[in-house]
């Protein structure tokens, strides 16, 4: 069994649901009735479109699907990342949003309608507003307002993810984030907060934004060296260096034999970055905080691991090993590896 990752209920009870073992199920009086297999990754968000029948994936594998009747009728193409989010206009209309930083409105023939940006960062949720205009969340700590398929109004927030957004039916919007926290905002200046708990509001939001821009996963970027430092050779085999390039932080490893520096990965963690210095590693389809490229000598290859500071390293190595059928003999050296070049970040206590 994988994450069940989205739900969406349609007019008369029928529930559809997305998930990372690739399809997306649809359940009628608490049974399953179909399963809709075509994605070649995760699914990540679905929907119903009111009194067609015509249902909608979206996939890590950046692909939208059309489905009538448990049949696949329409594969949409345009989005360069994963799409995340899905939001329904109406009977034939719908949007979409994903880790390209991008919106796209589509038609149930096929079509792509219009494209949209205005987020720095990848786009995990999207709901509509009243009056046409639609609401969107993101890693870049904010939740953004469009209207005339513009952003009108940007609200940052004092987390790194803002994991969804919802446009309740008063108006107001309500933002959760990684911190636990669900907030909501208003026009309304009879539901404002205080002025007091506005002034906190504040103040928390200027430390978070001034650790975004000082800090990378708990590493304070002025006290890295610049890539200057990868002219430096290194004192041994597999001695690990971090270095900064602008904002983005990468790690490197000494090729005593080749005498010279290997970048072994990136380090993650940002808030507030772009894409390419988020937070988030996309691999299969599923978010991981380094992936490193593991060199196998026996047969020679070089093969993808993924991995997550939460996780154990010899877990993740003895998987690593599982998955790609190799001898056991690599188990403590990879696992070392991760150790070593997890760029400071800090390790699962789960690891024994």
């Amino acid at each position: 069994a994988e994450n069940v990752t989205s739900l969406f209920v349609g007019k008369f009870g029928t529930i559809i649901s997305g998930s990372w073992d690739c399809t997306a199920k649809v359940w009628v009086n608490r049974k399953c009735t179909m399963t809709l297999t075509g994605h070649s990754f995760a699914v990540w968000a679905v929907a119903i479109l009111p009194e067609v029948g015509i249902m909608v994936t979206a996939s890590a594998d950046k692909l939208i699907k059309l489905w009538k009747a448990g049949v696949s009728t329409h594969t949409l193409s345009g989005h360069t990342d994963a799409v995340r989010s899905l939001a329904v206009i109406s009977s034939s209309e719908f949007l979409s949003a994903g880790n390209d930083a991008s919106v796209r409105r589509w038609s149930t023939t096929g079509d792509c309608l219009g494209t949209y940006y205005g987020h720095d960062n990848y786009i995990y949720s999207i709901s509509l507003l009243g009056g046409g205009g639609w609401v969107t969340s993101g890693e870049d700590r904010s939740v953004r307002v469009w209207r005339d398929n513009a952003v009108v109004q940007t609200i940052y927030l004092p987390a790194i993810s803002v994991w969804s957004v919802a446009a309740l039916t008063n108006g107001d919007i309500a933002a959760a984030t990684n911190d636990g926290c669900v907030r909501i905002f208003t026009c309304d200046p009879a539901r404002q907060a205080t002025q007091e708990i506005q002034e906190i509001y504040e103040t928390e939001l200027s430390k978070v934004a001034l650790a975004a821009q000082q800090e990378l996963g708990g590493v304070k970027l002025t006290d890295l060296p610049g890539a200057e430092a990868l002219y430096e050779p290194g004192a041994r085999d597999g001695q690990q260096k971090m270095v900064r390039n602008g904002d983005a932080v990468s790690v490197h490893s000494w090729n005593m034999a080749e005498q010279k520096w290997d970048k072994i990965g990136d380090v993650v963690g940002a808030a507030g970055g772009t894409t390419e210095t988020s937070g988030k590693k996309l691999y299969m389809g599923k978010e991981w905080d380094f992936v490193f490229d593991i060199e196998i000598d026996e047969p020679k290859s070089t093969l993808k691991l993924p991995y997550n500071t939460t996780d154990s390293p010899f877990m993740a190595a003895q998987q690593f090993i599982h998955k790609n059928d190799l001898s056991q003999y690599y188990l403590e050296e990879i696992a070392q590896h991760i150790i070593t070049h997890s760029g400071g970040q800090k390790v699962g206590t789960d690891d024994g």
